[in-house]
């Protein structure tokens, strides 16, 4: 069993954003959360360094090294107060570094039946921290500790942590090599669910290699995996990127296909908003498409479902969306009227998309009073 949780934490809110996480599994098994920070050396820090050069050290002294704990100290007792205040026991660690990397600090800290929960990079900035050198090194121990105890449920689980740090790393090999290996592991568990989870990210890596057909048949396979596991929540991100393909391609009928599957998943969960922002993207595929009465259609029917005062932003999109079609086709006192509303109900928080908006009103007042002005014209002649 689970003994407790330990968050590494560098001070940045990348390493930060680990605590939701961390703080949900704690309050689920009722085990200690445990605050960690490595306090890299003063006096080992590289003053700047690249290839082919050496780091550059400089003196300090203990007392500057005393406020740097201080201040490490302070910050964890920051961290860890709110999250006492809701009934969590919490601990905040601090251990300093001279010569070990921080991964090799963290590793030797965890109780054998603890878990750490962290995020991929934090605030070191420099390449190694940016590709998550550290949480890899940290899944790399859990992977071999899993692998010898034949946990191959968390071996997957592992391998495709491991293959997304590769992914973002830019190396499709590795990504790629993690992925099958976990895709073989979870067909051998019929883990219905992996599978999709596995399928998805296969997926996602052709098609960013450009094997875009690849790519979409096996985000159909993750959907089909998703359906057996009763899993809808997994179903939507592979719709949405089947959906953002076909429409990148110009396949108006794929995406609108895809986009309306979708639709269908989130109505069926309940989740009005997602499914409302979905709907004003199918209408942007009706435009593409050229398809501008459906368009238009389809705009008015959002336009009155969305009146209600939570909808306020929504209702703005959509108002805008539908005055910009009916533009299109040089009705222009619909579009001024709906435009006008639209830059009413937009929020002002949103001073770019109000001048925007500005703009694009007189643009239509001005075709507005040309037309009318050619019209009175005709009429004179």
């Amino acid at each position: 069993p689970i003994t407790g949780i330990t968050v590494p934490l560098d001070g940045s809110p990348l390493a930060e954003a680990a605590l939701p996480i961390a703080t949900r599994i704690a309050t689920a098994l009722s085990v200690p959360l445990t605050l960690f920070q490595v306090i890299p050396s003063i006096a080992g820090q590289s003053m700047g360094w690249g290839a082919g050069y050496e780091s550059y050290y400089y003196p300090v002294s203990e007392e500057m090294e005393h406020d740097e704990e201080e201040a490490v100290a302070e910050y964890l007792q920051a961290v860890a107060t709110p999250l006492r205040a809701r009934g969590l026991t919490v601990q905040a660690v601090w251990q300093r570094s001279v010569m070990s990397r921080a991964e090799e600090i963290i590793l030797a800290y965890l109780p054998p039946s603890g878990i750490a929960v962290m995020a991929s990079h934090g605030r070191g900035g420099v390449l190694r921290w940016a590709l998550g050198s550290t949480a890899e090194a940290v899944l790399d121990r859990a992977l071999a500790l899993y692998t010898q105890t034949g946990k191959n449920g968390l071996v997957a689980q592992t391998l495709r942590r491991l293959g997304t740090i590769h992914a973002k790393r830019g190396d499709a090999v590795k990504a790629t090599a993690r992925y099958q290996r976990s895709l073989e592991l979870c067909a051998s568990l019929s883990d219905h669910e992996g599978t999709s989870r596995t399928l998805y990210l296969l997926g996602a890596a052709d098609i960013r290699a450009g094997l875009i057909d690849d790519g979409l048949g096996k985000l159909n396979q993750s959907i089909a995996a998703a359906e057996v596991a009763q899993q809808p929540n997994l179903i939507e991100p592979a719709l949405a990127a089947i959906a953002r393909v076909h429409r990148s391609r110009g396949a108006h009928d794929e995406a609108l296909d895809a986009m309306q599957r979708w639709v269908a998943i989130l109505k069926t969960q309940g989740d009005r908003a997602d499914a409302l922002q979905v709907l004003g993207s199918i209408a942007e595929i009706y435009q593409d498409k050229g398809a501008w009465e459906e368009a238009e259609a389809h705009l008015q029917r959002l336009v009155r479902v969305t009146g209600n005062p939570e909808d306020r932003d929504l209702h703005a999109r959509a108002l805008r969306q539908l005055g910009t079609a009916e533009a299109r086709r040089g009705a222009w006192a619909e579009a001024r009227a709906h435009l006008t509303e639209a830059f009413e109900a937009l929020s002002a928080s949103e001073p770019e998309t109000h001048a925007a908006l500005s703009a694009q009103l007189g643009h239509v007042c001005l075709q507005q009073a040309d037309a009318l002005i050619r019209r009175g014209l005709g009429k004179l002649r």
